[in-house]
Formats: structure tokens, C-alpha cells, sequence
């Protein structure tokens, strides 16, 4: 028996296996566009930006991390002087995370890169493949969630009108 080879073929080695690839290349792109976060940084500060205004518990709870791991990274965003807290007058333990001026700056800087990123990613990859690479994301997110015995879900939100 050969374990490794074997796993080789199996949808979730390949799945982990590409996501290792991608974000050696984000990392390499951010790093090459001189931003200066981890990729594993960078859905973070997308997170606080789209929900600025939310406390600690709320992003937890929309990406469902653990608090203390979300607080962690919302420290480094902040020792990088990219977000800020702010105490709220009602509860002083809750805290809201706001964008900086810098954070908004660089945020804006990612999303020009990922979208730069985005059209390597789809070179070669024609708009029905790629709604079916979608589709079956989706399925397999999908049969995930059964798994842990959560409710099934799809995302189901791309837009290809706008691609290609």
C-alpha cells in the first residue's frame, strides 16, 4: 500500500493540495506587489471592511472562528496600523473594529491585486468550465457541511455575465 500515491487521487488531497499552491502564489503576489500582509491575514481585513462597525463577536460569528483567534488576528491588523477598536459607550467590553485611512488604502491595493490574480488563475479556463468548477465547488461545500451535520448550502453567487 502506498498511502501518499494513493491519496494522490482522492478529491480532498487534490482540493488541500491546490489551496497549498494558491496561497503560495497570493503570498508570493502580495509579497512581489509589496503588501505587507499573510494571505492568511488578508480575508481578514476583507472581513472587517465589509461588516466596519462590528465587534469582535459578530466577525467571529459570520466566518465561525473562535474569538480569542479572531482577536489575534485583528491585533496584527492593528499593530500594522490597519484597523483600530473603538469601545462602545453602552458596553465598554464590546468593541467595534473600524478600517483605517491605511487600511482602506491598502484594502483597496489587495483587490486590484486579487483581481490581477484572479485572471491568471482563469487563463485557459473557458466561462462553462468555469460555471462548472463553480457548480461543483459548491456541491462539494455543500456535501462538507453535511459531514459536520450543518445545513447544506450553496453559494451560488458568481457573476459571469461580467467575466470574460
Amino acid at each position: 500500500m502506498k498511502p501518499f500515491s494513493e491519496s494522490k487521487k482522492s478529491i480532498s488531497f487534490r482540493i488541500f493540495d491546490t489551496v497549498r499552491y494558491l496561497g503560495k502564489a497570493l503570498d508570493h503576489f502580495m509579497s512581489v506587489n509589496k503588501i505587507p500582509l499573510a494571505g492568511d491575514q488578508v480575508p481578514l481585513l476583507m472581513l472587517a471592511a465589509q461588516f466596519e462597525g462590528s465587534s469582535m463577536n459578530d466577525l467571529a460569528k459570520i466566518i465561525e472562528r473562535d474569538k480569542a483567534g479572531i482577536l489575534r488576528g485583528l491585533r496584527s491588523l492593528e499593530k500594522h496600523g490597519l484597523i483600530r477598536f473603538q469601545d462602545t459607550a453602552a458596553d465598554r467590553r464590546k468593541r467595534l473594529v473600524y478600517l483605517t485611512p491605511i487600511g482602506h488604502d491598502l484594502l483597496e491595493k489587495i483587490m486590484k491585486s486579487i483581481g490581477k490574480v484572479e485572471k491568471i488563475l482563469e487563463n485557459g479556463i473557458d466561462i462553462v468550465t468555469l460555471k462548472n468548477f463553480y457548480a461543483v465547488l459548491d456541491i462539494i461545500k455543500s456535501n462538507c457541511l453535511k459531514i459536520t451535520g450543518q445545513k447544506s448550502e450553496s453559494i451560488g453567487d458568481s457573476d459571469f455575465n461580467k467575466k470574460k
